[in-house]
């Protein structure tokens, strides 16, 4: 959802990086899009905390439906 983040994705809304085990390859080196934090403040400020984890949550139950794939070709 955010444009900076896109470069990221493999396709299907999980980050290209990540390992077999869920694991960062570049965590040491990781850009500031990838720290929580640093995209809430940016992009969320509008929201409290527990809305911004609520919202990753939500997005993650989609992600892992499948049905961010679906939706993605529509964008």
């Amino acid at each position: 959802m955010i444009d900076e983040m896109k470069a990221y994705d493999r396709g299907d809304g999980v980050c290209r990086y990540l390992d077999d085990y869920n694991k960062c390859k570049i965590y040491n080196n990781r850009p500031s899009l990838c720290n929580g934090k640093y995209v809430y403040e940016k992009f969320y400020p509008h929201m409290s905390v527990e809305e911004y984890h609520n919202l990753l949550d939500e997005y993650c139950k989609v992600i892992r439906s499948g049905e961010f794939e679906r939706l993605h070709k529509n964008i």
